[in-house]
């Protein structure tokens, strides 16, 4: 009875260590995912990221919430999006587009307050990258699909966003 105890014992240390080592795995694997989708798929020290970055920091004030950076028009140059706190009410998202040699800022739209998030994705197989910004407030979750077309963002579909913004 005692050697069953024993062993019982030792199993389930066993699988207590074993899936200790896979959560950890899949925490890694998660950050890592993460870090891709939110980053538009770049190192956010890229000199690229630093670039558009500064261009967004020149001209705002407001403090960064999360941004991701993508080739949103098409051009072959990287585009940033940026979500950023106005108060405790109102976040805002802009863009900081490629446009030629130069770089345009598109007009702030309403952005989640809470759990934010951006990931991109060619949902129609044309020429310009759609964007996908979720998030959450107070409970309420809502997200929305856009596109960058010439200066503005399109809101193209959507569901719940005002109640998250």
């Amino acid at each position: 009875m005692r050697n069953k105890k024993i062993i019982i014992g030792i199993a389930i240390a066993i699988l207590a260590g074993v899936a200790l080592v896979l959560s950890n795995n899949y925490e890694e694997k998660q950050k890592q995912e993460s870090e891709i989708d939110i980053h538009g798929g770049a190192v956010a020290e890229k000199k690229a990221d630093k670039e558009l970055m500064d261009i967004f920091k020149k001209n705002h004030d407001e403090e960064i919430i999360t941004y991701a950076q993508q080739d949103m028009n098409n051009d072959g140059k990287d585009d940033l999006l940026v979500i950023y706190y106005v108060n405790k009410n109102s976040n805002q998202m802009t863009v900081v587009a490629s446009k030629g040699d130069e770089y345009i800022f598109t007009e702030p739209i309403p952005a989640p307050i809470d759990d934010q998030q951006i990931s991109f994705k060619n949902i129609d197989d044309k020429d310009e990258m759609e964007v996908i910004v979720s998030g959450s407030k107070n409970g309420n979750v809502g997200y929305a699909i856009y596109r960058l077309e010439g200066n503005e963002m399109i809101d193209l579909f959507g569901q719940d966003m005002e109640s998250c913004c």
